[in-house]
Formats: C-alpha cells, structure tokens, sequence
C-alpha cells in the first residue's frame, strides 16, 4: 500500500472505523464478561451490546489502541507511515509527521512498531485481535 491507495481507501475517521469494524466483527466479538459470542451493534452508541448479558464492548476494547485519545485515523495513519519503508519510521518522526505533542501517544505507536516486526500492517487490519493476543503473550 502506498500513500495514494492508503488516502483513497481511508479517507476519514468514519472509513476507518468502518473497516476496522468489519475486520474485528469478522475475526469475531467475544464478551469480556460472559463469553458469549453474539453481539449486536449500537449504532449510535459505536458499540457491540451482549446478547445475553448486555454488556458493551467499544470499537478499540481488547486491542493495543484501548486506551489512547488518538482516533482511528490517526492510528492507521501512523502504521500506514510505520509499513511504507522497510525500516519503519522512528517514533520522533512519527510525532514530528503526525504533529503530535504528548510522549504517551508516540509510546502507543512504539509498542505497535516493535510488534510490528513480526507482523505486516495487512495483517493488522485483517486481524485486531490477534495482534492484541501477541502483544500480551509476547
């Protein structure tokens, strides 16, 4: 992917949370509390709601990007920049190119980038959940 077909395909925050919506619902949504794999969608609310015990789950619960008051776009944005090169980008010029100010933020992306090296960006957006799973067992 270059940065011409990343523009085209993720234009705005609502395309990437379209597709990162359909990537997780098809890898599968599995409650937190009970376990149960049939969610419904809020569509207003930008949440799967539990068919049997109503809990919510929101679009980034369960990934490495739950947490952080960065949007989609900017996510993607930064691991479209982190998989353009083959070397990556450094996290000091990700935050110069994405003009973010606080370390926080920039410590998401490094962990994201040093997951990445066994990952490709493809991968990601196929599949959240199992990047989340690396993360925590590696």
């Amino acid at each position: 992917m270059n940065i011409i077909q990343f523009t085209r395909d993720f234009p705005d925050e609502a395309s990437c949370r379209s597709h990162f919506r359909t990537a997780r619902e098809r890898e599968g949504i599995v409650c937190k509390k009970c376990g149960c794999k049939k969610h419904w969608w809020l569509k207003n609310k930008d949440q799967w709601k539990c068919s049997a015990c109503d809990f919510r789950t929101t679009i980034r619960s369960g990934t490495f990007m739950q947490g952080s008051n960065l949007g989609l776009y900017q996510w993607y944005l930064a691991m479209a920049f982190m998989s353009f090169s083959k070397k990556g980008i450094s996290a000091s010029e990700l935050q110069r190119q994405m003009g973010i100010i606080t370390s926080a933020n920039i410590q998401y992306f490094t962990q994201f980038r040093d997951f990445k090296e066994r990952f490709r960006f493809q991968k990601f957006v196929i599949s959240p959940n199992r990047i989340n799973k690396g993360l925590i067992s590696g």
